[in-house]
């Protein structure tokens, strides 16, 4: 597959499906650039289960990436990391709680 922002060629870094649905394929090209793509299983799929399943990856994604800021900043209040990340205190303690369970 060809990088969207500069057409060289790229590889495959990991896959994962989603809901039996789809496969999400990272991608890297030869120039460093990262990317992500999707692809269909066969069969008769409408739109809508194809959009929430993407949302769904998303979501997942955006998820994990707030643990991960939350994790890598215990000096901060839990007041400070709602404001920066734009969640909610009870958040931001929960994920704390899960960690040290």
């Amino acid at each position: 597959m060809k990088c969207p922002r500069c057409s060289a060629d790229s590889s495959v870094l990991a896959t994962r499906e989603f809901a039996d649905v789809l496969l999400r394929r990272s991608r890297e090209c030869f120039n460093g650039h990262r990317f992500a793509s999707f692809e269909v299983f066969k069969g008769n799929l409408d739109a809508r289960t194809i959009a929430a399943t993407k949302r769904g990856a998303v979501g997942r994604a955006v998820a994990q990436r707030r643990r991960h800021q939350v994790l890598a900043q215990p000096d901060l209040t839990a007041t400070q990391l709602a404001a920066q990340l734009g969640c909610t205190e009870a958040r931001v303690r929960q994920i704390r709680a899960e960690t040290t369970t």
